[in-house]
């Protein structure tokens, strides 16, 4: 069973350690501008959608004005697919040392979301959408599924703007690219970085479903 919109705001000012108050004024604006199914609240309220989740992730993340955050949230949400890169693993998993990694021919947008030769996207565990908003809506729904996940990451680029998913599952590595995400270069000092690691990330998927997983503060940048 998935949060109403009140559970999802108090749950998520408790992860991010802000007022509830103020988060729900951000979910608010968010409704106003369609980026959230608009609900009413109290009893009559229905669930929330992982894209409902995903849009209110991104707009506390932004650290941007009330009135200029639906538009940051709508920017990063159709931020395009660029493709990833993908290694499996020789050795131990865990084992750092990077020549225990095999290197995959660079993942195609196509290649990621509807497979094809050379294309080592695990489509079947963890499917990414043409969008980032799409993707990190996927990524809140198959998270918890995922037993053999290993780590986690989502990255945001503020100014540039550019988004990252980067996790090792199983005996695979993967990084997907969104916008400017895989920029490198002096540019990336100049960026308002924002990481949310898997242990918090695993907090925002329980709002999906209403349970009890321990939650973590948001790591900062």
């Amino acid at each position: 069973m998935m949060s109403t919109p009140g559970q999802m705001v108090r749950a998520l000012a408790d992860l991010f350690d802000m007022s509830e108050s103020s988060v729900d004024v951000l979910d608010r604006g968010l409704a106003a501008a369609g980026l959230r199914a608009k609900s009413p609240r109290g009893r009559a309220a229905t669930q929330v959608t992982s894209r409902d989740v995903a849009h209110d992730v991104i707009a506390l993340c932004m650290d941007a004005s009330i009135r200029d955050t639906p538009a940051f949230v709508e920017c990063f949400s159709k931020l395009e697919l660029k493709g990833g890169q993908s290694w499996t693993y020789q050795g131990v998993p865990d084992d750092p040392d990077i020549r225990n990694l095999q290197e995959h021919p660079r993942l195609t947008p196509k290649g990621i979301l509807e497979g094809g030769l050379f294309q080592e996207y695990p489509r079947e565990d963890l499917p990414m959408a043409a969008t980032f908003g799409g993707s990190l809506a996927s990524l809140l729904e198959h998270l918890p599924d995922l037993t053999d996940m290993r780590r986690v990451e989502v990255r945001m680029l503020k100014e540039l703007p550019g988004a990252r998913i980067s996790f090792k599952l199983g005996e695979q590595r993967v990084e997907v690219d969104f916008g400017k995400g895989g920029e490198r270069g002096p540019d990336l000092g100049l960026c308002t970085i924002k990481s949310l690691n898997m242990p918090f990330l695993l907090s925002i998927a329980a709002i999906l479903r209403t349970d009890k997983r321990t939650r973590s503060k948001i790591p900062q940048a």
